[in-house]
């Protein structure tokens, strides 16, 4: 089972989604849904006429042909609960999770004074120095890493030379100090 660290703990994705779940705000309309080649989106609507809307990567090109009762484009979801959107993230099918994880995030409250923008780039480089570092998936700035870092570790789902296949991830996983997962994984 997947596990995330998390400052108090170490919680399974399935604690972590059904926490995500439980703080989904009431009386949200669904407005719209896309699913394109890259992202899919999904915005919503409360009683008051504010809108939110949510991201999260679509499944790769090869997973949408395999689905042919999915496909890219818009979709009429008015009729759905965003709620019910939601709980697709547990959904085999990675189309449908992928919808759901853009509606929970829409449906997330973020507290805007806690946020900082910062390029995921510009923090790798500054905190890497002498760490061991993994990359889940290709990072096109890994060059710039791999000079500061003691020890880069880019994990594929179908690796090039020099990099770690998905299996090697239980053995490479202890020693790392930074990880950084992007957000295709499909």
């Amino acid at each position: 089972m997947d596990t995330v660290l998390h400052p108090v703990g170490v919680f399974t994705t399935e604690e972590t989604h059904t926490a995500l779940l439980e703080k989904i705000p009431p009386n949200w309309q669904v407005q719209q849904i896309i699913v394109g080649q890259n992202w899919t989106f999904s915005l919503i609507k409360d009683q008051v006429g504010q809108l939110r809307a949510g991201l999260a990567a679509s499944p790769h090109h090869h997973k949408l042909r395999k689905d042919a009762s999915h496909h890219l484009g818009q979709f009429d979801a008015s009729h759905l609960n965003p709620g019910h959107l939601a709980c697709y993230i547990y959904s085999e099918n990675s189309i449908k999770a992928s919808v759901g994880f853009a509606t929970l995030n829409a449906l997330l409250t973020l507290d805007e004074a806690l946020l900082e923008e910062i390029g995921a780039a510009d923090w790798l480089v500054e905190n890497s120095l002498n760490k061991n570092v993994a990359f889940v998936a290709r990072f096109p700035f890994a060059v710039e890493i791999e000079p500061v870092a003691k020890k880069l570790w880019v994990i594929e789902i179908e690796p090039r030379e020099g990099e770690f296949g998905q299996c090697d991830l239980p053995a490479i996983l202890p020693e790392t100090e930074i990880l950084a997962i992007t957000s295709r994984h499909c």
